[in-house]
């Protein structure tokens, strides 16, 4: 053991031995040298010019390893109020370098140029560097205040304000010597010297163009700065941060506010390069911007045309607030992707997509002048946002596809009293045609949402989904739609040709409807549909309704209306509980209802299922404990097959000039007729139905003893067979006091029906709704 420290002690001293330290040697101006040029003309490599605190009328060249400093003498280095929101050192407040009286615009030149070549071990730290004159902003290549072409340096803690051009341009430089077509000249191929500079720690404020500048292919890292007050001149743009031209910067923990146009701005730029645009940006502070008056260019941070499917624009963990144009605005072809942003009180949208390809995940977006995050011409995945209070749709749509929504929290947006409320909703007839453009939670204007799980929206002032104009929601599941409309919008609107599929999903207390179609389709499967102040579904104008499973109870009107040639096709839905009407059916529309139980709706004398004017097939259904009539139909056509219908006042009403096939059903314990027809009423089939313990039953179903029948139509042979397989016996339910209609065994419903075409298990189908496993004729 001692003979190995021994061994590591010699190593140590041989390495200590031969390398020698070498430190640079320090030159002070105004000392050594009566300007801050002529120090750096001297310096070597690895020396340092401190220069002492005054005021310094020069343009300077630097030179590689030189560290230019002021000089951090009488506290220098504490920090104090500086010309904006953050501290700054007091030496760069006292040490200035002034660009009065120097050649200006076209002969403009910068006033800190870093030479082609120079690495970071060239540094520029505490100034003020300020009046540089103003520079031509139309000529390409105008000099800016700092300038690092092709340069590597090292700037921070300066503060850079009031000058006629960018406070810093980082870009790379291009080979020269051999000419190059005007089309490869800016290629990423053909340069000859990269700017890699890391710029921290400085003030750019009030300069003329941007506050930094990151152009063609810079790689800088721009950290901890304070960005303001910088404007624009001759139609160039002017933001804080400007990115472009295939730049690849790192932004983070800057503040940008203030400025002309956009806070932090990355963009394709005008002219030919061969990479894209791709800056990474985040944990920023970014707010208050384009105060040019030119809102469209006042976004708080914007990416047109940049990055790639394979390598997106990283916009993260920014505060973004009260900007002129959209908090986070990315168009014309960028794919970028912004996750846990903040983004507020912002002018347009909290984050709009135009024309883009973007996942947007896990931001919190609020109190926006328009959408909470709006997509146009897009495709987007949208996932795990908090969007509230915006003063139109939590999330807008339009002409957008292939979108991916999912996992959001979407809440009190929208403007109140945005339209004129609708009262009286559910008078005679539904009327529903407005034109939602703001407030809903999510909106959707010819658009297509691909998947749509797992979202919580609820209390929004307009619907809580509007599906417009063409629009889709091809798979939606696991959402819960709740509380939209503010007195008088549904929860979920789907308008002019518009179609929507949703699993899994609850739609409840719906401030009137919790669900609006017009001249749309909507299939719904295993959905709650639940608690509308007024209808739980409205389908009219050539709408289709699917729902397969779920529930449409405890609504205060109707359950499900369809009207003005809609139609519907339910199977297995529980419709319960429903103020008026279960289902209605009117103006020329049509519905199946196939093994669904209907019970318990009516509470202002409706029907379980009413059809005006309309046709409806009811095929195995369960319809008991309505509080008036359990099917009513009225002038329409109506096919009754293999149901129950038991324990309401009436178990069914056939008026007016309607058209019905009654075939295979129960009509037991109804407080009045189990089967009342008016004379007026068409009768194509009444046959193997069976009534029993109804209040005010005949004492048969042959035609002949039937006093509330008419006789069958004129030049019938057979009339007798129209009306055969009748009963009237003790069904034999398993427990009707509980809702169990299974038919004990020895019922005499069992293989007592008529085939209708419908799966049996005996030698003929039960009578009712549910077909047994035992049969009459395996005893």
């Amino acid at each position: 053991m001692k003979s190995l420290w021994k061994f590591f002690w010699i190593s140590v001293f041989i390495l200590v031995i031969s390398h020698k330290p070498v430190w640079g040697k320090i030159i002070k101006i105004p000392d050594d040298y009566i300007t801050i040029q002529k120090g750096i003309d001297a310096a070597q490599s690895g020396d340092t010019v401190l220069v002492m605190p005054g005021r310094y009328n020069e343009q300077i060249v630097m030179q590689e390893g030189i560290i230019l400093k002021s000089n951090p003498v009488n506290d220098g280095d504490e920090l104090v109020d500086g010309p904006g929101q953050k501290k700054v050192l007091r030496r760069a407040l006292s040490t200035i370098i002034d660009g009065s009286g120097y050649p200006t615009f076209s002969d403009a030149r910068p006033m800190v140029e870093f030479t082609a070549g120079i690495t970071q071990a060239t540094a520029l730290d505490g100034f003020t560097i300020t009046n540089m004159p103003e520079a031509d902003h139309t000529l390409p290549g105008h000099a800016h205040t700092i300038q690092c072409r092709g340069s590597s340096p090292v700037v921070k803690n300066n503060i850079v304000i009031n000058n006629g051009s960018s406070g810093i341009g980082s870009h790379a430089k291009f080979k020269e010597g051999t000419p190059l077509p005007p089309k490869e000249k800016f290629f990423y191929e053909n340069i000859a010297f990269h700017a890699h500079p890391l710029i921290e720690n400085n003030v750019f404020a009030h300069n003329l163009g941007a506050g930094i500048g990151n152009n063609h292919y810079s790689y800088a890292t721009v950290y901890n700065n304070e960005v303001f007050g910088n404007i624009s001149k001759h139609n160039h743009s002017a933001p804080g941060i400007g990115i472009q031209h295939g730049a690849h910067p790192l932004v983070e923990g800057n503040l940008v506010y203030e400025n002309g146009w956009t806070g932090i701005a990355s963009r394709k730029g005008s002219q030919p390069v061969n990479r894209r645009t791709r800056p990474i940006i985040r944990n920023n502070t970014v707010f208050n911007n384009g105060l040019s008056g030119n809102e469209a260019h006042g976004a708080g941070i914007g990416a047109d045309a940049v990055g790639t499917a394979a390598d997106p624009v990283t916009i993260e963990n920014n505060i973004v607030y009260e900007n002129r144009a959209a908090g986070i605005g990315i168009r014309k072809g960028a794919f970028v992707t912004v996750s846990g942003n903040r983004s507020y009180k912002n002018d347009w949208a909290g984050i709009g997509v135009d024309n883009s390809i973007a996942l947007v995940k896990d931001n919190i977006v609020y109190e926006n002048k328009k959408a909470g995050i709006g997509c146009r011409k897009s495709q987007a995945t949208i996932e795990n946002n908090k969007i509230y209070k915006n003063q139109m749709a939590g999330i807008g749509l339009e002409e957008a596809k292939g979108m991916v929504i999912v996992g959001n929290q979407i809440h009190h947006n929208g403007i109140p009293n945005l339209l004129t409320r609708v009262k009286n909703f559910l008078a005679t007839s539904f009327n529903f045609k407005v034109s939602f453009h703001g407030g809903t939670g999510v909106g959707m204007k010819k658009s297509e949402i691909s998947v749509f799980s797992g979202n919580t929206i609820n209390n929004n002032t307009l619907p809580g989904v509007a599906v417009t104009d063409g629009s889709a929601i091809r798979k939606g599941d696991k959402n819960v739609i709740e509380g939209n409309g503010a007195d008088w919008a549904p929860n979920l609107v789907l308008l002019n040709k518009s179609q929507a599929i949703l699993s899994d999903t609850t739609i409840k207390n719906g401030e009137t409807a919790n669900i609006y179609l017009s001249e749309s389709s909507l299939t719904l499967n295993n959905c709650q549909v639940e608690k509308a102040h007024k209808p739980g579904i409205v389908a009219e104008d050539d709408s289709t309704l699917k729902i397969d499973g779920g529930s449409v109870s405890g609504n205060g009107a109707i359950g499900i209306a369809l009207a003005k040639s809609s139609q519907g096709n339910l199977k297995r839905v529980i419709i319960s509980s429903n103020e008026h009407h279960g289902i209605q059916v009117q103006k020329a529309s049509s519905i199946r209802v196939e093994n669904c139980t209907i019970k318990q709706n009516s509470d202002h004398g409706g029907a379980g299922i009413s059809i005006d004017r309309s046709k409806a097939q009811l095929v195995r259904n369960l319809i008991h404990h309505n509080k008036h009539i359990g099917v009513k139909v009225d002038n329409g056509t109506l096919t009754l097959w293999n149901n129950v219908l038991t324990n309401q006042v009436k178990g069914a009403k056939a008026e007016g000039d309607s058209v019905i096939d009654v075939r295979n059903n129960v009509f037991a314990y109804n407080q009045a007729e189990g089967l009342d027809i008016d004379k007026s009423v068409q009768i194509k089939h009444l046959s193997h139905n069976n009534l029993w313990n109804n209040r005010e039953d005949p004492a048969s179903l042959r035609p002949k003893a039937l006093s509330f029948l008419p006789a069958p139509p004129k030049g019938r042979k057979k009339e007798e067979e129209e009306y055969q397989g009748n009963l009237k016996a003790d069904p034999g339910f398993v427990d009707a006091a509980t809702g169990d209609y299974r038919l004990q065994e020895g019922s005499p419903l069992i293989d007592a029906g008529e085939d209708l075409g419908l799966s049996f298990k005996g030698k003929s189908p039960d009578i009712g709704a549910i077909e047994t496993y035992f049969n009459v004729s395996s005893r």
